[in-house]
């Protein structure tokens, strides 16, 4: 795959690069996952790291979020910031982003006041019920 290819290569031109994972995230988590998650890891630069991170937030499989909290320690600011926001995107990610709060992964201050309200807020039952015992926050 020719997008594959591409997105892998650091000495291709990084608005090319960006474009190629940009095309990846239209495959499944099993086709391009682990290339993206390489990206992300390894990939000196930050614009192509927020790609990997926007193409697998597209995926549906329920490994993305383990994934993604795994490099927390290592992401840079900018990096933590669109795992959040890909995280907080499906309430399975939501749920993830809480258990890892929980187990010290995460602290709840790496959450702004708004990503905060928005948990607090959220729709979905169960999320509901993992903020009040993780990040206990009142209704």
């Amino acid at each position: 795959m020719q997008a594959a290819r591409v997105a892998a290569d650091e000495k291709a031109d990084e608005s090319a690069r960006r474009e190629a994972i940009q095309l990846l995230a239209f495959t499944n988590y099993a086709v391009s996952g682990g290339m993206l998650l390489d990206i992300l890891h390894k990939d000196p630069s930050q614009t192509v790291q927020v790609a990997a991170v926007t193409a697998l937030a597209k995926f549906n499989d329920p490994q993305v979020a383990a994934e993604l909290i795994k490099g927390w320690a290592d992401y840079p600011d900018r990096i933590r910031s669109e795992v959040k926001a890909a995280l907080l995107g499906r309430s399975e990610r939501v749920i993830a982003l809480l258990n890892a709060i929980a187990a010290g992964t995460l602290k709840p201050t790496d959450l702004t006041t708004a990503q905060m309200k928005f948990i607090r807020n959220h729709r979905d039952p169960e999320v509901r019920t993992w903020r009040r015992r993780f990040l206990r926050i009142s209704r």
